[in-house]
């Protein structure tokens, strides 16, 4: 991708999480990206379509993210304990998206072609890591569990981490950088939380 396609999408993108999708205009786009407004419409055709190529780039670096982890590791339980901390890694440095994807749900959800291709990637997603825990009950190493559920437990504690973190902030007295979700050691707190988390709900004693 290019430089400046890239410079339009992280534009938008701070927009959007920041402003909102209405309130962010193409004009205003184009100007933080430091790009001519025409641009947009011969990247992208239009700002829904940049909204579109938001959710496909955040779906495409997590789907890059479980590729590494699964060439780098074998055994069930290291791959799923290393992909947590990728994922972590990830969306506390790139949080935006998921901003996004939960304000504008309704924008999406009344654009088919945006949410039937979100909506399979978070299939796709799930669909993942579902087989990885599979894989881990019938080789002994998870115990049973609903896998369903399991996933869902640790999708939705980060995602409330993420949607909710300025009330989690205020409530802990947690002061981070100005583009910087949590600090360090909040995130390293998280991080632990989330593999002792796997240990006790998962893995087989």
């Amino acid at each position: 991708m290019s430089d400046k396609k890239n410079s339009i999408l992280d534009a938008a993108e701070h927009l959007f999480a920041m402003h909102g999708y209405d309130g962010s205009t193409t004009r205003m786009i184009a100007e933080h990206a430091g790009v001519n407004i025409a641009m947009l419409s011969y990247y992208f055709g239009s700002k829904e379509q940049l909204l579109a190529a938001i959710m496909r780039r955040f779906a495409d670096d997590i789907f890059a993210l479980l590729d590494t982890v699964d060439s780098e590791e074998a055994l069930p339980d290291k791959r799923l304990i290393r992909w947590m901390d990728a994922y972590l890694d990830y969306v506390f440095s790139h949080h935006k998206p998921l901003i996004i994807a939960y304000r504008e749900f309704g924008l999406i959800s009344a654009r088919p072609e945006i949410a039937e291709e979100t909506y399979q990637a978070v299939v796709k997603i799930q669909h993942h890591i579902s087989e990885v825990l599979d894989e881990g009950q019938a080789r002994g190493t998870f115990r049973k569990f609903d896998n369903a559920l399991a996933i869902i437990t640790m999708s939705s504690t980060i995602d409330n981490l993420i949607l909710d973190h300025k009330n989690i902030s205020a409530a802990h007295n947690l002061e981070s950088a100005p583009d910087d979700i949590y600090p360090e050691s909040f995130k390293k707190r998280v991080k632990t939380h989330m593999n002792d988390l796997i240990q006790q709900l998962i893995l087989a004693n």
